[in-house]
């Protein structure tokens, strides 16, 4: 899960962080455009997985230090981004609503604070409008996103 999580914390999709002002790539023989499509599949095969992990982790097993609590909240911030990106890629911000929807399962039993900085992260305004998105590109995207909201609003 480790490497699972470097990837998405080294992947974010539009980055250039490999290229200088002017578009030099460096001798490279890739263009601009296929490493923008390699970094995007490999950020959502990430998720795909982080989403399956976080599927069979049984959440009353966790404990306070766990590794799995710690690595939830570092991704926090890149799962809220991917959706904000909801209308350009609604498929990865489906997989990334799956797996706050499994964080916040585990917020319940473990000793994390996914809820807490989700909503200090203004997640509310984030999922409402990923919602919508849901609803007009992608039914599952609407569905999950719907169960983070209220999950957020339970206390």
């Amino acid at each position: 899960i480790e490497r699972v999580r470097d990837v998405l914390l080294k992947t974010r999709i539009g980055s250039y962080r490999n290229y200088g002002v002017n578009g030099d790539d460096g001798g490279r023989r890739t263009s601009l455009k296929e490493d923008i499509h390699t970094e995007i599949l490999v950020h959502h095969q990430a998720i795909c997985c982080l989403c399956n992990i976080l599927s069979v982790v049984n959440p009353s097993s966790l404990q306070k230090n766990s590794m799995l609590v710690s690595i939830c909240n570092d991704l926090i911030p890149t799962l809220l981004n991917d959706l904000r990106r909801a209308s350009s890629a609604p498929h990865i911000a489906y997989f990334s609503c799956k797996c706050l929807s499994a964080m916040l399962r585990m917020n319940n039993h473990a000793y994390c604070s996914v809820r807490e900085q989700l909503l200090k992260l203004g997640a509310l305004t984030v999922i409402g409008k990923t919602q919508h998105i849901g609803k007009c590109q992608h039914a599952l995207l609407e569905e999950e996103s719907g169960l983070v909201f209220s999950a957020l609003l339970v206390q």
